[in-house]
């Protein structure tokens, strides 16, 4: 399940409960904890991201090294 669906299923969850607050705040609650999940997910994988660009600008560099 991508995150859009799941985050999707949770706004429409919302919508058709629409009833109590109760249910709301606890609705609400776990969209934060969602949100704040994601934030984590997203960071670790930008420095994912980041150490593969510097693995491969090594790699370049020491490949036109040994070409000379």
């Amino acid at each position: 399940m991508s995150i859009v669906h799941y985050f999707g299923d949770v706004a429409t969850e919302m919508r058709r409960k629409g009833g109590s607050s109760a249910s709301q705040e606890a609705i609400k609650a776990d969209m934060e904890s969602r949100k704040k999940e994601r934030q984590v997910i997203s960071k670790d994988l930008k420095e994912h991201y980041r150490q593969h660009k510097r693995e491969i600008a090594a790699l370049k560099a020491k490949a036109k090294h040994r070409g000379k």
